[in-house]
């Protein structure tokens, strides 16, 4: 009797009998682990959609666990989608709004969608590079914003010691002598999984004492810190690169040598301990290529890139005509160009050596070939991304 009980509900195997058309038929429904396991390797876009299905499904994206899981897998198997943030809103129909257009890179097209974020009314916005489908989008003065542009959420957050000290400084100075302005980093720690924002700056442009000044957000109690900054200035041409739980910069020319300056977002501390694979008197940039730091330089036309491998070591990894991708850029050919992702195994997109440009590259190393990639109406900033459901 009690079997027979027990066969009016949910069989142990999961086997369900529902009426079709009249007919009765089997339906097996999978254990919970094996439809996250699913749910995991699906589009962002289909997610954010399923999250209908039912309460349980739910919960389970809503998870912090799942969120990461799905983030991992996102970067292990897929080439990254591009963000082009429209930074100067003067040319814009909507001018309050943020004009974000995403590039999916899928076989040799790209298809593109554009949203608008209505973040504040001023004219000009910067935007950090990417962490874990994360961004920041800033002003110099007044307004901050972490955003996924994914799922479209973002929330404002405090402002920077450095945000109220350039509003300062700016309205007692002639535009020909305000400051150069150094861009902020997103990272995270790798250790206790706290992301975090950095604002390095060189301190006598700001009147202050030290060689340079370093603020630090962490999102998990909303507030900047003041730590020990970096023994070397840096330079402001390039957004802070984030590798494996450090942020990087390239310092100023000492003594006709460059560093690497490293922030290890665990520890909080600077190293200067990284020597360049080569002798430069041209202009250099950094990036992440393949989870790799990455540095190269323009000089006679050409522009080389290395990688740092696993030992520590420099490899070459890339050579690029700066010749050829000057046609497109417009600037001069001994500057590097800005290498924003790989994809599709070993191609790079490239973008102009200034951060703000209009126009996208593909370089295919196998063929020696360069072809135009896109082209925007408007100038902006070029970030690689992979989407993911993290909110912080």
């Amino acid at each position: 009797m009690e079997d027979q009980e027990r066969g009016n509900h949910k069989p142990k195997l999961g086997v369900w009998e529902r009426e079709v058309n009249g007919v009765k038929r089997p339906t097996i429904m999978l254990p919970h682990h094996l439809v996250e396991n699913i749910l995991e390797k699906l589009p962002v876009e289909s997610l954010i959609k399923f999250k209908c299905v039912s309460k349980e499904w739910k919960l389970t994206m809503m998870s912090q666990y799942f969120k990461e899981r799905q983030m991992m897998f996102s970067q292990r198997s897929h080439d990254p989608n591009i963000l082009f943030v429209q930074t100067n809103r003067n040319y814009w129909n909507a001018p309050t709004k943020i004009c974000v257009n995403t590039l999916t890179l899928r076989s040799s097209v790209f298809v593109k969608s554009r949203s608008y974020y209505p973040l504040c009314d001023k004219s000009f916005a910067l935007v950090t590079k990417s962490c874990d489908g994360l961004i920041c989008m800033y002003g110099f003065m007044r307004w901050i914003y972490v955003i996924n542009p994914s799922i479209k959420w973002y929330r404002s957050l405090p402002l920077a010691r450095f945000q109220n000290l350039v509003e300062h400084l700016d309205t007692r100075r002639a535009p020909d002598e305000r400051i150069a302005f150094p861009l902020l980093g997103l990272g995270r720690d790798n250790k206790n999984g706290v992301y975090k924002l950095v604002w390095l700056y060189n301190s006598k442009e700001l009147e202050l004492d030290n060689t340079t000044t370093c603020e630090v957000f962490s999102f998990n109690t909303n507030t900047w810190r003041n730590v020990t900054g970096s023994p070397y200035e840096v330079v402001y041409c390039d957004n802070p690169t984030y590798v494996d739980g450090s942020l990087h910069w390239v310092s100023t020319v000492i003594n006709s040598k460059i560093h690497i300056v490293c922030f290890d977002l665990s520890s909080e501390t600077f190293e200067v301990s990284m020597k360049i694979p080569f002798t430069t008197d041209g202009q250099v940039t950094i990036s992440n290529m393949k989870d790799r730091l990455c540095i190269s330089e323009g000089k006679d036309m050409k522009q080389e890139i290395w990688s740092l491998n696993s030992g520590k070591k420099w490899e070459k990894t890339y050579s690029i005509d700066l010749n050829r991708t000057s046609i497109w850029f417009r600037h001069d050919p001994n500057l590097p160009t800005q290498t924003i992702t790989t994809f599709q195994k070993n191609k790079i997109l490239l973008h102009s050596w200034k951060i703000i440009g209009h126009t996208l590259i593909i370089h295919d190393p196998e063929q020696n070939s360069y072809a135009l990639a896109f082209k925007f109406k408007h100038r902006g900033i070029s970030i690689a991304y992979f989407p993911s459901l993290l909110t912080v």
